[in-house]
C-alpha cells in the first residue's frame, strides 16, 4: 500500500458519475430493461410535468429522462479512472446506446465534481476515444470550495450496472 505524502499540496475532491438518456419517445421502462439498472429519476415523453415528489406543473415533458448514478469516489481516486471504468462498463450496450442517438435521443456521462481545493484531473484519449465510439457525451459540473460541500459529500462507491 502506497502512502499518501502528506507535505505535498492538498487538492481535495470527490465526485459523482451519473449516466444520462434522453430520447424523444422511447419509454423509461425500456431503458431500465435493456440496461438492467433502476433509474434514480426518470419520466417519459408527452406525459404531465411533475416535480420530484409528484406536484403537476404546466406542461407535458418534451422528451424521455432517464438517469442513474453508476460511479462515486473521492480524493485520491481518479476522476479519469472512474470515467474509464464506468464507460468499460457500459460497453456491452453498445448497440443499445447507438440506437437511442440513432433515433435522436443523447446519452451523456453526468460528472458532479466538487472541490475543496484547487485540483483537477486529465481525461485520457483511450477513456476519451471510448466514449467516442459508444456515442456518449461527458458533462461535468464543477463545483468550487467557495460552495458549501458537506450536503454533497460521498462515499467511495461503484454503483451496480
Amino acid at each position: 500500500m502506497s502512502r499518501i505524502d502528506e507535505s505535498a499540496p492538498r487538492s481535495h475532491y470527490h465526485f459523482r458519475v451519473s449516466l444520462r438518456v434522453r430520447h424523444p419517445s422511447v419509454a423509461p421502462e425500456k431503458i431500465t430493461e435493456a440496461l438492467g439498472i433502476e433509474p434514480k429519476h426518470s419520466w417519459k415523453a408527452g406525459e404531465p410535468r411533475q416535480t420530484p415528489i409528484g406536484r403537476l406543473l404546466t406542461g407535458s415533458n418534451h422528451d424521455t429522462y432517464w438517469t442513474a448514478d453508476i460511479a462515486a469516489g473521492r480524493w485520491p481516486s481518479n476522476v479519469n479512472e472512474a470515467i474509464f471504468d464506468s464507460l468499460k462498463r457500459l460497453f456491452r450496450f453498445r448497440s443499445f446506446l447507438h440506437h437511442i442517438r440513432a433515433e435522436g435521443g443523447t446519452v451523456e456521462l453526468f460528472v458532479g465534481w466538487f472541490f475543496e481545493n484547487q485540483s483537477g484531473d486529465v481525461l485520457t484519449h483511450p477513456c476519451l476515444a471510448l466514449a467516442g465510439d459508444l456515442q456518449i457525451d461527458l458533462s461535468f459540473d464543477v463545483y468550487p470550495p467557495d460552495q458549501p460541500q458537506n450536503e454533497y459529500e460521498v462515499n467511495e462507491e461503484t454503483l451496480p450496472l
